[in-house]
């Protein structure tokens, strides 16, 4: 009977995830979720992030028509006016960071093994003079290549132009990165600088 339950222990053990310590991560960085009318994508991205940062902070910004309050450890869910729309609701949810780095996130992401948020950090805490970091994704099936939220702009007698692709490239202790001007809304970025400038709560999306 002791043989047996120390097997079992020993099959749990491996079966159960690793204790993980608190890191530079959770200390530093807020992460800010903003989300519409999806609350399954909602909770599956917000499980996907505690199987890899468990004590990271959350603050979800909702202006769903009838939202369901969430009941998650460390997550605060802030009910906001429907449809407020993504730039306001970004705003609004900036103000609430006490921490010097923001993780900007729609709802429909997921973190998988390779997010790897230090990545992200490292280089703004070795790069002062930039703000905003974005991260890199993996696209389902289906869906528009990757390539097309990265580019350059270019404003030349008064007219604005996108092309695909980056300024130039570059490498800090071994992390090399890519400059661009445009970026998905996976990024981090400092709170104070951000502050700063804000969104344009008068511009929505999709109506």
């Amino acid at each position: 009977m002791r043989i047996e339950r120390r097997r079992r222990a020993r099959e749990n053990a491996a079966l159960s995830p690793p204790k993980r310590r608190r890191t530079i991560v959770d200390r530093d960085v807020t992460i800010l979720i903003k989300t519409l009318e999806r609350p399954k994508c909602l909770k599956g991205l917000i499980r996907s992030i505690r199987k890899y940062y468990p004590f990271v902070k959350i603050i979800v910004g909702d202006d769903s028509k009838n939202p369901k309050k969430l009941k998650m450890s460390n997550v605060e869910h802030v009910i906001f006016p429907y449809d407020i729309g993504h730039a306001e609701g970004r705003n609004r949810l900036l103000e609430l960071v006490k921490t010097k780095y923001f993780l900007n996130l729609d709802d429909d992401w997921l973190f998988t093994q390779y997010t790897k948020l230090e990545v992200l950090h490292f280089l703004l805490e070795k790069m002062p003079d930039v703000d905003i970091v974005g991260g890199d994704f993996f696209p389902i099936p289906n869906m528009v290549h990757r390539s097309i939220y990265y580019g350059v702009m270019d404003f030349t007698d008064g007219v604005l132009t996108f092309e695909h692709g980056e300024r130039d490239c570059g490498e800090v202790n071994g992390v090399k990165y890519h400059h661009h001007d445009i970026i998905p809304s996976f990024f981090m970025a400092r709170t104070g600088s951000i502050r700063d400038v804000m969104w344009d709560g008068e511009i929505k999306t999709g109506g």
